[in-house]
């Protein structure tokens, strides 16, 4: 468990391909409102938007971001060797993907006790515990997801204790012995009905 010191620049974080389904041009739309209310607020916070990861989607990011006027706000970082270095030096895991099985990034960020803020699709409410260590808003709403980002750069208790939260979960209920135990338990039920 990994509790983040206070500061005052925050990385927000994101690792997945560069695919339409990931939805990085609403994450983009959301760092641009962030910015502009982060202005409004005349906030001493320094935030930094960190893209992972690598795709078909590239340029057509890269571009968005500049149209957008994010350049500064923005780092695209492409295939890293050791991506949990970006975790590690995480504050906020960011997630705007519009389909999601099991997600093996939501995982890796609570495995770096990261608070979350994803949309509220497929398996991401079986994986997650909504309001103790994520916030789960609808597909495609900036301004909630905008809010929430807020409500996290706001408060480092609030980021700490949901990024804890979140660890502790992982390791309760996705931990290899739960899974064993679990599978122990499965093979002994089917074995009393036979």
């Amino acid at each position: 468990m990994v509790a983040k010191p206070i500061i005052d620049s925050i990385n927000i974080v994101t690792i997945s391909r560069f695919v339409e389904q990931k939805d990085y041009f609403t994450a983009i739309d959301v760092i641009r409102l962030l910015k502009d209310k982060l202005f409004e607020n005349h906030s001493a916070v320094s935030v930094k938007y960190i893209i992972v990861g690598y795709g078909e989607l590239e340029s057509k990011i890269r571009t968005y971001v500049h149209t957008q006027r994010l350049d500064e706000m923005v780092k695209i970082v492409i295939n890293p060797p050791n991506v949990t270095d970006y975790l590690e030096d995480g504050h906020i895991y960011l997630s705007t993907s519009l389909l999601e099985g099991l997600s093996n990034s939501i995982m890796e960020a609570l495995e770096f006790s990261l608070p979350i803020i994803a949309m509220n699709v497929d398996d991401n409410d079986k994986l997650v515990l909504e309001g103790e260590n994520v916030f789960l808003t609808n597909m495609k709403d900036t301004k909630t997801i905008a809010n929430k980002l807020l409500t996290l750069l706001d408060d480092s208790e609030l980021r700490n204790v949901m990024g804890q939260t979140g660890y502790a979960h992982l390791a309760n209920v996705f931990s290899i012995s739960t899974f064993k135990n679990n599978y122990i338990s499965l093979i002994s039920k089917l074995n009393d009905t036979n």
